[in-house]
């Protein structure tokens, strides 16, 4: 006696010598996404742009158009070339990538700036979101300021109230707080 269990594919040879495995059928796999900032730093200074990869953990029969948000402390389009809002995978690819490139190298002082990426839906019936929904870029910012401070109006006995000017090099994205005592 044979064990039914053991029995869930059944071999038939058909005509030919054609074969063919029947068996239980099982739920249909659902690929799912992940992102990744393969180069998660970008500068100002020279052509050093940023960018992520889009995956898929298995291959899909369609193409995958993939919606994305951007959010973060810098500004698609003034800070760097505005990012599209989706990516497209293409039928039996794994990957694809976004390029946060155009870096500004501006004048003014911001420190270091974030550009956020986080995948938001699929059109594609066999592709669900997975982990992780999002990942950063951060460019540097290469501006520095100096301050000086000069005397405008000399004091003078009895009422003549001396000045200073304070005066910042470069402009900054923040106030400056100058602190004297």
């Amino acid at each position: 006696m044979r064990n039914t269990k053991a029995m869930s594919r059944i071999l038939f040879q058909l005509l030919f010598g054609v074969f063919f495995v029947v068996g239980m059928a099982s739920a249909a796999y659902c690929a799912t996404t992940s992102i990744v900032a393969n180069d998660p730093g970008a500068a100002e200074t020279g052509s050093d742009p940023g960018q992520f990869t889009v995956s898929l953990d298995a291959t899909s029969a369609s193409d995958t158009t993939i919606s994305y948000s951007v959010t973060g402390t810098t500004a698609g389009g003034t800070d760097y070339s505005a990012l599209g809002g989706t990516v497209f995978i293409a039928a039996g690819s794994l990957s694809a990538l976004i390029d946060v490139t155009g870096v500004v190298d501006d004048a003014v002082v911001e420190g270091n700036e974030t550009v956020i990426v986080t995948l938001t839906s699929t059109d594609n019936a066999d592709v669900t979101l997975g982990a992780p929904l999002s990942d950063t870029v951060t460019i540097t910012d290469n501006d520095t300021a100096t301050v000086s401070v000069s005397a405008t109006t000399q004091a003078g006995e009895p009422a003549t109230n001396g000045v200073f000017t304070v005066s910042q090099s470069l402009a900054s994205s923040t106030d400056t707080v100058i602190s004297y005592g």
